[in-house]
């Protein structure tokens, strides 16, 4: 029995809450760079620039990309942190001045919840080698919970 290859829905499914997304190069990616072999999926963190997407040329090569980010350090940002400023979308670190827009943060884990008519998150998650930039993350246990 052979095994099916996953599609670009199940394995961005495998992304999301490692904190990337994966795109078709063929119907996602706007600015794909000449290579040799053309590749077939992007692999983009979440907040970052579209320039910083990872190449791959099959899903097994992403697939072993996202297990390899398993394996890598959990980390978790409380939103009421007093290291940063919350304006609307905007996640702004009071030291560096970085930014971050928490509306393209929909691939990071955090629990949502309704204040009034609007939605506020609690905290975010994301899994990496190191933690982003904004805001002074923490390691946690585990990808899918706050410690």
């Amino acid at each position: 029995m052979t095994q099916s290859v996953p599609t670009v829905a199940e394995l961005d499914a495998l992304a999301r809450p490692l904190g990337y997304i994966v795109l078709d190069a063929h119907q996602d990616h706007i600015l794909a760079p000449i290579t040799t072999p053309a590749p077939v999926f992007y692999l983009r963190r979440i907040g970052q620039p579209e320039s910083l997407d990872l190449p791959f040329t099959t899903a097994a090569d992403v697939r072993g990309h996202l297990d390899a980010l398993a394996a890598e350090p959990h980390w978790h940002l409380d939103i009421d942190d007093d290291s940063i400023e919350v304006d609307g979308d905007a996640i702004r670190d009071k030291l560096t001045g970085a930014t971050f827009n928490a509306s393209s943060a929909t691939g990071f884990v955090g629990r949502m919840h309704q204040i009034g008519e609007a939605s506020q998150v609690d905290f975010l998650t994301t899994t990496s080698a190191t933690p982003p930039p904004v805001g002074r993350w923490y390691k946690q246990l585990s990808a899918d919970t706050r410690p």
